[in-house]
């Protein structure tokens, strides 16, 4: 459907990958072939009216409150946020119940698998009609980064460093930490907040780093969890709240802060996927 594509498409490219539209190309009095069909999309999308994304409950918001909505007053964005695995659930629920609601989803790197799997999920490259979108040499390493077999469904967007270790500056002078060992110090004990392993994310993001990394590895994370009293959160931002407040010292992991430098850089990618509204199957492979 032509409209529900082009609410992809500009949602995709203004709200997660941030390309802006050069001006200057619409002034001229030649237009390029993509010129005119971004301008059927756009009009289509808005007279549709609403894109519906499905995102992790940490940056929905953030996408919601980008400049798409300015850019294009005429098409709403609706944002239901949750876990990527409740994303999941609630999917494959409407699906069973044909319901076909989600546009796009915005669901980290383990649960679009899922619905990649189940096939779900239509080819998100087919919706690109900017050039500079669409041009791989544009993009890291020279090309689209995807995480399914395929290299069609589940588009990797993002990779920004993951810094794993927060602290309350009135609290702690960072210069002390230089590795992450340094968190088994047992004056830390009961004095670190860190997000529950449990509720996924980016939790499994940051003990896959912990676990895999040659420095770190099993030890680090059984002694870090064993011995060290943790207190866990499973939601946003109650760890960040709480360490603001100076309820605790240290914690694992924040949005943004301190790393030791001894043990590698974590990386956290995203992966958005655009969700079909209609069933049918995936072409045979």
């Amino acid at each position: 459907m032509l409209g529900i594509k082009s609410l992809i498409v500009a949602l995709v490219v203004f709200s997660t990958v941030a390309i802006a539209i050069p001006h200057a190309a619409f002034a001229g009095d030649v237009r390029a072939p993509w010129q005119d069909e971004w301008d059927k999309t756009v009009k289509a999308a808005e007279q549709e009216g609403q894109v519906v994304l499905y995102s992790l409950s940490e940056i929905g918001d953030a996408i919601a409150n980008t400049s798409f909505q300015k850019k294009f007053p005429k098409i709403k964005i609706s944002v239901v946020t949750a876990r990527g695995g409740e994303h999941v659930s609630r999917v494959m629920a409407e699906r069973r119940a044909e319901k076909f609601l989600a546009d796009i989803g915005n669901l980290g790197n383990t649960s679009p698998y899922t619905l990649y799997q189940s096939k779900t999920l239509d080819p998100i490259a087919s919706s690109f009609i900017l050039p500079e979108v669409k041009d791989e040499s544009k993009w890291w390493q020279g090309r689209q980064q995807f995480i399914d077999p395929e290299n069609r469904y589940i588009l990797v967007y993002v990779g920004a460093p993951l810094f794993l270790v927060g602290y309350n500056t009135k609290l702690i002078d960072p210069s002390g930490f230089k590795s992450y060992w340094d968190l088994l110090d047992p004056k830390w004990k009961g004095k670190i907040v860190a997000f529950d392993p449990k509720a996924g994310g980016f939790a499994a993001t940051r003990d896959r780093f912990f676990y895999h990394n040659p420095e770190l590895g099993p030890p680090f994370l059984r002694r870090l969890f064993s011995e060290m009293a943790l207190t866990l959160y499973a939601r946003f931002p109650q760890g960040e709240d709480w360490l603001a407040a100076g309820k605790f010292y240290l914690l694992v992991p924040p949005p943004v802060d301190q790393r030791s430098e001894d043990a590698g850089t974590s990386r956290r990618s995203d992966g958005t996927v655009v969700v079909q509204r209609r069933r049918r199957r995936r072409d045979a492979r």
